[in-house]
C-alpha cells in the first residue's frame, strides 16, 4: 500500500511528526499542557506514528524502534489516565468546591487536593482567623456566612469563597478576624498540608496560586464597591 503513495507523502508525514514532537514539548515547557494529561500523551502518540510512517520509505531500524516504543509508552499512559479517572468519585460538595475555586481541573489533582483536607460543619461563633495571629489553614465556605472585623469594627460579610488565602502559604498573620455568624459547611486544609502538596507538583501550585489571586481580587473589587457606595450615600446625605 505504502509503495503506491508518492514520496512527498512520507516526507510530510515525517515533518508533521517532528512538528508534533516539538510542539508538544514546547507546550509542556510553557505550562500550556500537563505531562500527565490526555493531550500530551495523544500528541506524542501521533508524532511517533507519523515519523514511523515516514520511515517506511527510508527505513532505519534504530529510529523505527524508538517510534514503536514511544507509541507503546503513549498508549500505556493513555490507558493509565483512563483507569485513574474512571475510578475517581466526587460528592456534590467536592464538585462545588473545585468548580468555584479552581474551575477546570484534572480529576487526579482535584482528588489529591480534597484528600488532604476535610469537610466540617461550623457553628455560629466559630473563629476562622484571628487578626494578628498566624493563618494556619485555608478554608472554603460553601454555605453559611461569616463577618470580617478589624479592631472590632465590621469590615464586611463573606458568603461562598476562600478564607485565609492571603497568608496561609507563608504562615503570615491574619489582617482581620473572620467569624461565622450562622451555621456553615466548610472545607479546610492546613497550611502545612497545602505547602507539601504544591511543593511536589508545580502544576498544582500554579492552580492554587491562581485561585487565591482570583479570590483576593474579587474581594478587593467587592470592598471597593462597598466603599464607593458608602461614600456616595454620605455625599447624598450632605446635599442640601
Amino acid at each position: 500500500m505504502y509503495s503506491t503513495l508518492p514520496p512527498w507523502v512520507f516526507d510530510w508525514s515525517g515533518h508533521l511528526g517532528v512538528a508534533l514532537y516539538l510542539g508538544s514539548y514546547a507546550a509542556l515547557q510553557a505550562g500550556l499542557i500537563r505531562g500527565s494529561s490526555y493531550i500530551y500523551a495523544l500528541l506524542n502518540l501521533l508524532a511517533a506514528s507519523f515519523v514511523l510512517i515516514s520511515l517506511s520509505a527510508a527505513f532505519n531500524l534504530s529510529s523505527a524502534l524508538i517510534q514503536v516504543f514511544w507509541i507503546a509508552i503513549s498508549l500505556g499512559g493513555l490507558a493509565r489516565l483512563i483507569w485513574l479517572n474512571s475510578g475517581l468519585r466526587f460528592s456534590p460538595e467536592d464538585k462545588a468546591l473545585i468548580t468555584q475555586v479552581f474551575g477546570p481541573m484534572p480529576k487526579p489533582l482535584a482528588r489529591q487536593f480534597l484528600d488532604n483536607g476535610h469537610w466540617l460543619d461550623g457553628e455560629a461563633g466559630l473563629i476562622l482567623t484571628t487578626e494578628g495571629k498566624p493563618v494556619t489553614a485555608l478554608t472554603f465556605l460553601l454555605r453559611g456566612e461569616a463577618e470580617v472585623t478589624s479592631d472590632t469594627r465590621l469590615i464586611g460579610r463573606l458568603g461562598q469563597g476562600l478564607i485565609g488565602e492571603m497568608n496561609v502559604l507563608d504562615g503570615g498573620s491574619a489582617t482581620a478576624s473572620v467569624t461565622l455568624t450562622r451555621p456553615a459547611r466548610l472545607f479546610t486544609i492546613t497550611g502545612g498540608a497545602l505547602n507539601r502538596l504544591i511543593w511536589r507538583d508545580s502544576d498544582l501550585r500554579l492552580m492554587v496560586e491562581n485561585a487565591m489571586s482570583r479570590d483576593t481580587r474579587a474581594k478587593l473589587v467587592a470592598a471597593n464597591k462597598r466603599l464607593s457606595t458608602a461614600r456616595k450615600r454620605g455625599h447624598d446625605d450632605h446635599q442640601p
